[in-house]
């Protein structure tokens, strides 16, 4: 019963091996799903900006059926275009 959000296929890649997750659509967001459905995981990759994040996920709440009780994370990197990796 987890829901993730990415804004990147880059990051959504680690998680797809890592849940062992299938494509599961691509429209109007590539949309993976577990294989085994009694893990009931499902990703979605929505783009940048927080307006695609609310798309996504209101899509994604349609397709995985809605209701209550799951655990949804919104996953990604953060970055800086002037600072070094996980310096200040």
């Amino acid at each position: 019963m987890l829901r993730l959000v990415v804004a990147l296929q880059a990051e959504a890649r680690p998680l797809v091996d890592r849940f062992r997750l299938a494509p599961a659509g691509s429209e109007p967001f590539p949309v993976y799903r577990s294989e085994d459905q009694s893990e009931d995981v499902w990703l979605i990759v929505s783009g940048h900006g927080k307006a695609a994040a609310a798309a996504a996920t209101a899509s994604l709440h349609l397709l995985s059926g809605g209701g209550y009780g799951r655990v949804w994370l919104n996953v990604g990197l953060g970055g800086h275009s002037r600072r070094r990796l996980g310096g200040g």
